[in-house]
């Protein structure tokens, strides 16, 4: 991220409205996965909650589930929700998910969904996550991932960073793999066939891109190559274009 790039505070601050409303955030087949996944715990804390849907699904199996995020708009919006539906074993934490500020062997539950791409660093949040879980512990992840394509892989990071400047980087499954192993988490459970679908409307609509950044997005996904298009499962839908990315589930334990 350069200097000039806004941090995901600045950039989700402003968003978060947008994303209370996201359809793709509130319900779709990772979060199933999620919540199919996740133990009964006492203590579960998700990981970049953003407005909350992940932290106030998993909460009928926990005792007490803190949304934890860095950016106190999101978190407002996770405070709505969680009274709206009125889960009330809920709490709500602000910070990143390289410091964590609780103690070491804290959760039995520990989640994160659409939200590593974004972190400054992975290794960082990965050592953090195995740090607070108590051994035995369940992590949780899912995110979009890199294609093995190298051109693809860096079609789809620019094309990411001129959306959104606050994106880090999309991993690859092998990275996920390595940078978990090197954290001191065991693999269990994995599948690495899931696809975020997505049309263009809808992923613009939750970016605070200028008109002539999207023109110009709109443009680059028409003009792709036909490895990117098959990739990306890129297609014209009317006026707008419907595209996917490789998605990537993962359950990690401390050893």
């Amino acid at each position: 991220m350069n200097d000039r790039s806004p941090s995901p505070q600045q950039q989700f601050g402003r968003l978060a409205e947008l994303y209370a409303r996201s359809r793709f955030h509130a319900s779709d087949e990772t979060l199933d996965i999620l919540v199919g996944w996740a133990k009964p715990a006492a203590r579960a804390v998700d990981v970049g909650a953003g407005a909350g849907f992940t932290a106030l699904a998993v909460a009928p199996q926990v005792a007490l589930v803190l949304a934890y995020d860095p950016t106190r708009e999101m978190l407002h919006q996770a405070v709505q929700l969680a009274r709206q539906r009125g889960i009330t074993n809920a709490g709500f934490v602000q910070g990143t998910s390289e410091h964590l500020p609780f103690p070491d062997n804290t959760f039995e539950l520990y989640t994160c969904r659409t939200a590593a791409h974004h972190f400054y660093s992975l290794s960082e949040a990965l050592a953090e996550a195995q740090r607070v879980l108590r051994p035995g512990g369940q992590a949780l992840f899912m995110d979009t991932i890199s294609p093995d394509d190298p051109e693809a892989d860096q079609w789809q990071d620019s094309v990411e960073r001129m959306r959104d400047p606050s994106h880090t980087r999309n991993y690859s499954q092998q990275e996920w793999i390595a940078h978990l192993a090197r954290a001191g988490l065991r693999v269990g459970r994995m599948d690495r066939q899931l696809r975020t679908r997505l049309t263009f409307r809808d992923w613009m609509e939750r970016s605070s891109a200028p008109a002539d950044v999207i023109a110009e997005l709109k443009d680059r996904f028409l003009s792709a190559p036909p490895n990117v298009r098959r990739a990306f499962e890129i297609a014209p839908a009317g006026e707008d274009v419907a595209f996917s990315w490789p998605s990537l589930a993962v359950e990690a334990l401390k050893r």
